[in-house]
């Protein structure tokens, strides 16, 4: 993506909306493309759209797992979404939190019975209950996203529900838009030349200064409540940002073409 970012940004500043599932999401996977973005004059925001407290009480116990891995103590996700904060500060962009309920909190309206009671179930079949909030959430975003801003979502690699429910919202908008590749879950896909091939999108580079890729690492130990369910100390979750780099490059980033 040089001659997109490096050559457009001398030229004019962009804006740019990145759109998270969860409240680590795109910090995680662009926070050191963001921050060269940020550092060339570029407007960045960063939208979390299952960032809500759970609803309905009590939790599966796949959930109940999940907030004693993460430390939270009761049913607010305040934490996580202070932690979100942190980090977006540190980049220096804007931070959008939606109060949607993500997979593992979100039940059928006609019994209560939680969507995605396993970790199986996540990365699943997008269950169709959840149809309707996919069309809440495309109109949300097509109501507010200003028509020159460009979108980045995620291109669900891994298969999470909830990726994968955001990226399906991009055929609904016209805006200029753009994929990136979810981190840490692309460390098992780090050959993602066929997700161009499935799309008509074409592939970008950008390379990353040593700056960049410091802060990104500091930001993704913003995210204290979640290191421990991907990394067991702090050399892996740096072996695996240079694994990607160095895999790379720098990062990809996917535009979506246009006809």
């Amino acid at each position: 993506m040089q001659e997109v970012l490096f050559i457009m940004s001398k030229i004019k500043t962009m804006d740019w909306i990145y759109l998270s599932p969860h409240l680590d999401d795109v910090i995680y996977s662009c926070g050191g493309l963001i921050w060269e973005q940020v550092h060339s004059g570029d407007q960045v925001s960063v939208w979390t759209f299952f960032s809500g407290d759970p609803e309905y009480l009590p939790l599966s116990p796949f959930a109940n797992r999940l907030h004693r891995r993460w430390g939270i103590d009761g049913y607010s996700l305040d934490k996580r979404r202070q932690e979100d904060l942190r980090a977006c500060n540190r980049l220096g962009v804007s931070a959008r939190h939606h109060k949607f309920q993500e997979a593992i909190y979100r039940v059928r309206s006609r019994d209560n019975a939680y969507l995605y009671p396993t970790e199986d179930s996540i990365f699943g079949v997008v269950d169709e209950e959840d149809a309707g909030l996919i069309h809440e959430l495309g109109s949300l975003i097509a109501e507010s996203v200003p028509t020159n801003a460009a979108i980045v979502f995620p291109l669900a690699l891994g298969g999470h529900i909830d990726h994968v429910i955001i990226q399906q919202i991009s055929v609904q908008l016209d805006n200029t838009q753009y994929f990136y590749a979810d981190f840490p879950y692309v460390l098992t896909e780090l050959d993602t030349h066929g997700v161009a091939d499935e799309r008509d999108i074409n592939v970008k580079h950008i390379p990353l200064s040593a700056n960049a890729i410091s802060v990104w690492i500091d930001t993704i130990r913003d995210y204290e409540s979640q290191f421990s369910s991907f990394w067991s100390m702090d050399a892996e979750l740096q072996r695996d940002v240079n694994l990607l780099i160095n895999k790379w490059s720098g990062m990809l980033l996917w535009k979506q073409n246009r006809t």
